[in-house]
């Protein structure tokens, strides 16, 4: 004879496993999408160029200094 406390408990984990495989899912469905790979590759792009701006500023920076130095400057 079985437990039914015990029966019902192992339903409920059952249940609450499949309401936390319901998110996973639907990121597995998104990331089959072109449109979701397009928008994911728009993003990182943006993001490095907003993050590398102020770098590549100070490396043109950098370079024109270093150019007009080597106008101005005899062999």
């Amino acid at each position: 004879m079985r437990n039914k406390s015990t029966e019902s408990k192992k339903n409920v984990g059952i249940e609450e496993h499949r309401d936390r495989s319901i998110p996973v899912q639907w990121l597995g469905h998104r990331l089959m999408e072109k449109s979701t790979w397009s928008g994911v590759s728009l993003v990182v792009i943006c993001v490095l160029v907003l993050l590398g701006l102020p770098i590549v500023k100070t490396v043109a920076w950098i370079g024109l200094l270093y150019g007009l130095y080597s106008i101005f400057s005899s062999d």
